[in-house]
């Protein structure tokens, strides 16, 4: 299958990448630098801010289907920058229409559910509480309608919170993992949060998944996550274990129930279409990702 894909030369693109391609899939990726071709993978320079630079390339390749995950600036809330990669997304969406792409897989978020603290599934309703994430709910709306025009079968992967190496270094488990090696105790802002974790590799075969069977309808979301809500804690305590130390101990939560919790994902509904689930355990993926940093 050719493919096309938007920030595959990110963290998240990496992964879904090396799946794409033990499944034997030609890639075509855009990128703002100059690339070398390798078996497989192809790069066309660009970005989504000025798709009309590409877009003829992107009809010569032919893609059958796409994934799209760029979004410049991150995390920035600006406005300026939220608008620029909402209408970068949308007029990317419409290039693949109209290469003749029949398939897009575009990444959402867990932070469109807002901060419940709750179960969410596909049906629940999209609260996000900053400009970045209502630009990513209205991606959703938007590019749906433009994927329909061309009848081109749309997928809204909702990911939540993604971990692994190549994270940036100021998240939480790599600033943790850089620290202890340094010798330095890490300062920890917030102990008290909870989110669903879900291990980069996991992720990436939700993704490619996805992408390369044929859904269930033309317009479908599926949560992408572990289906556990996971206290900061509990990170904090398995990362110090896999130095042999002991993690500090904290204070009763002063802020008390009102403490920031993401929401967690009821993943049912793309274990039931596609049989996946996460692999591995959190104790587990962490292990991997502290190994490969240290």
């Amino acid at each position: 299958m050719r493919i096309f894909i938007t920030g595959g030369t990110g963290f998240v693109g990496k992964y879904i990448v090396k799946e794409l391609r033990k499944g034997g899939h030609e890639l075509l990726l855009l990128s703002r630098v100059n690339r070398r071709s390798e078996v497989g993978i192809h790069y066309l320079r660009g970005d989504i801010s000025d798709v009309s630079k590409w877009e003829k390339k992107l009809k010569i390749f032919k893609p059958q289907a796409a994934v799209h995950l760029a979004w410049e600036g991150l995390p920035s809330q600006e406005f300026d920058v939220t608008v620029k990669n909402l209408v970068g997304g949308l007029n990317c969406v419409r290039a693949l229409g109209e290469a003749g792409c029949k398939m897009v897989v575009v990444a959402g978020s867990d932070q469109e559910y807002g901060h419940t603290g709750k179960k969410a599934n596909e049906n629940s309703p999209t609260k996000p509480y900053n400009m970045l994430f209502a630009g990513k709910t209205s991606l959703y709306w938007l590019a749906a309608k433009i994927a329909e025009q061309h009848k081109m079968n749309f997928i809204w992967a909702r990911m939540f919170f993604i971990y692994g190496a190549g994270q940036r270094s100021g998240a939480l488990i790599p600033y943790m993992v850089s620290s202890l090696k340094k010798g330095e105790k890490p300062e920890i802002r917030n102990p008290y949060g909870a989110n669903d974790f879900i291990y980069i590799e996991d992720l990436a075969r939700a993704v490619a998944l996805l992408t390369t069977r044929k859904p269930k309808s033309g317009n479908e979301i599926y949560n992408i996550g572990s289906g556990k809500l996971t206290p900061t804690s509990k990170i904090i305590e398995n990362v110090y274990k896999n130095f042999g130390l002991s993690a500090p101990k904290f204070s009763k939560n002063p802020n008390g129930p009102a403490t920031w919790k993401g929401c967690y994902a009821d993943i049912s509904k793309i274990k039931k279409d596609y049989g996946w689930k996460p692999r591995l355990s959190l104790e587990e993926g962490i292990k991997k990702m502290v190994t490969q940093l240290r």
